[in-house]
């Protein structure tokens, strides 16, 4: 009885700088994953509808990481002047390589009232701000987050008359 209560108290001195290594490992600084850069390359105009409105949106995705990245899907919103345009989903695979980059299609979908709204709040010789938001899906690997939030925006300048 005793002989076997010492085994086991061996057992767990002997487990206890295995968690502790373990446990170091894991929280010992490295290489961290960064969100990739994501911003707009294209956008075009899908179908137009009496009710709906298809927009195509391009993402270009830099994968500055030395991983590859395996992309599930992407849902995102398209904003214009602060308003909410557009939203959508995508379904499409891509493997952006380690370094890489990849351009991923997106369609958004609108309503009728909601490009009403967006033209009737543009002013003579104003910008165009815009704004991307969404998150990528990712396959979720060994430290490798299943979803990676972005945001990407910019200014289209009005033509001068």
């Amino acid at each position: 009885m005793v002989q076997a209560l010492k085994g086991k108290c061996f057992c767990r001195a002997a487990l206890i700088p295995l968690i502790i290594t373990i446990l170091y490992g894991c929280a010992a600084p490295g290489k961290r994953l960064e969100a990739p850069q994501i911003s707009l390359a294209d956008i075009g105009i899908e179908k137009i509808g009496l009710l709906e409105q298809v927009l195509q949106v391009d993402l270009r995705i830099v994968n500055t990481n030395e991983v590859p990245l395996q992309i599930k899907g992407i849902d995102c919103s398209l904003i214009v002047n602060d308003r909410k345009l557009a939203s959508g989903v995508s379904d499409r695979k891509t493997k952006i390589p380690a370094l890489g980059t990849a351009t991923v299609a997106v369609s958004l979908y609108t309503s009728l009232p909601d490009v009403v709204k967006g033209f009737f709040s543009l002013k003579e010789k104003e910008a165009i701000n815009y704004k991307v938001t969404g998150r990528l899906h990712t396959e979720g690997q060994f430290l490798m987050p299943a979803l990676i939030p972005f945001s990407a925006e910019g200014t289209l300048a009005s033509p001068e008359k």
